[in-house]
C-alpha cells in the first residue's frame, strides 16, 4: 500500500510496477476540499461521489509505463454512487410529501386512516 501526496490530491493504492517501467495499479483518489468543492459548484451531481468531508474520493486504475501512464476513474463506482445516493433522495421526497398530505388525515382519522392515506398517495390505492 503506498501514499502518494500531490497538491491538490492525494493517491491511496496498491499496485506493481516493473523493471521495464510497466505500471498497474489500483488506488483511490482523493481531492483537497478546495478542489472539490470547484468541481462540485461546476457539477452538481459530482457532491454524490463526496466523502463525508466533503472531498470528492473513488477509485482509479493506473497502467501504462512511466512514459506512457494512463489513469482511468471507475466509471461503474461513479454511477452506483450517484444513483444510490440519488435514489435515497427521491425516496425520501416522496415519503416526505406523503407523510405531509397525510397529517390532517392521521389528526382526524386515527392511525388505520393514516395507514390507508399513506398508501394511497404513494400507490394510488387503499389498503384494502
Amino acid at each position: 500500500m503506498c501514499q502518494i501526496f500531490f497538491e491538490g490530491f492525494t493517491l491511496y493504492g496498491a499496485g506493481q510496477v516493473g523493471l521495464t517501467g510497466t505500471i498497474n495499479c489500483q488506488a483511490t483518489l482523493v481531492l483537497d476540499a478546495e478542489l472539490s468543492q470547484v468541481l462540485i459548484q461546476s457539477v452538481p451531481t459530482m457532491q454524490y461521489i463526496a466523502d463525508p468531508q466533503g472531498n470528492l474520493a473513488f477509485p482509479v486504475r493506473i497502467s501504462g509505463t512511466t512514459q506512457n501512464l494512463l489513469v482511468l476513474p471507475d466509471t461503474d463506482y461513479i454511477f452506483s454512487r450517484v444513483m444510490a445516493s440519488k435514489g435515497q433522495e427521491l425516496i425520501t421526497n416522496v415519503l416526505q410529501k406523503a407523510l405531509n398530505k397525510n397529517q390532517p388525515a392521521a389528526a382526524e382519522g386515527g392511525a388505520g386512516n393514516a395507514q390507508e392515506q399513506l398508501l394511497k398517495n404513494l400507490f394510488g390505492q387503499t389498503g384494502n
